[in-house]
């Protein structure tokens, strides 16, 4: 009986750490790594530079103190013209001030957020904005 637990036991310890490496590896596939801002900037721009990729994603973090992003950068579908803007170390006032802007205003889609709070206890936000339109056929 005694081994049968533990087996039982090893068992479920494997599995949650299968299940916990997919998260994990899923949950930072096609990030670059962790830059500070000025890296981070210079290495998205460098990037980006023939139109052919866009920025699609900006995380940031407080590591040992320190304000750290990182940001997955994709292919522009070839048949979609697509206008994007990308921010980081946003304010929370900024943050708003730009949602509203973008969406409302400018008709813009959000498809990506996320804060953290920098070392004073205050939000840091980074966003991804987008508008979509097909591009025309050539007859």
């Amino acid at each position: 009986m005694k081994k049968t637990i533990t087996l039982v036991s090893i068992i479920v310890v494997l599995i949650v750490a299968c299940i916990g490496g997919y998260y994990y590896y899923h949950s930072n596939a096609g990030f670059s790594p962790w830059m500070p801002r000025t890296e981070f900037n210079d290495w998205v721009f460098k990037q980006i530079k023939g139109g052919n990729l866009y920025v699609s994603a900006v995380e940031g973090r407080l590591a040992k103190g320190d304000k750290q992003w990182r940001a997955r950068i994709v292919p522009v579908p070839r048949d979609m013209a697509l206008d994007w803007h990308w921010y980081f170390d946003m304010s929370e006032k900024f943050y708003n001030d730009r949602v509203s802007e973008m969406t409302m205003k400018d008709k813009y889609d959000q498809i990506w957020t996320q804060s953290f709070l920098d070392k004073n206890g205050a939000k840091n936000y980074q966003a991804v904005f987008r508008k979509i339109a097909l591009k025309q056929s050539k007859r």
